[in-house]
């Protein structure tokens, strides 16, 4: 695990401090960690809707068997991912 090291300002480390104390978190690494893994699901899932969207406004088409296993394949890896990021 890699170490870095953050210059935040008061308010913002009184707030991560308050977090941790009512939050149930081990400590400021924690917290952050936790802030990360949302904010990354949070992306994943804005590029999610965004294909979705794309694929409702494409034309229409009939998907073939191996058009619905790749599907298949690349939703399941993406909640394996999101799963073991939680």
């Amino acid at each position: 695990m890699e170490t870095i090291s953050i210059a935040i300002p008061d308010e913002m480390k009184n707030f991560v401090a308050d977090e941790v104390k009512a939050g149930g978190y081990r400590n400021a690494s924690e917290f952050l960690g936790a802030l990360i893994t949302t904010y990354r699901q949070r992306k994943d899932m804005q590029k999610l809707e965004g294909m979705l969207l794309e694929g409702i406004r494409s034309p229409k088409r009939t998907l073939a068997k191996q058009d619905w296993e790749e599907l298949r394949k690349t939703v399941s890896s993406r909640v394996e991912k999101a799963r073991a990021a939680a």
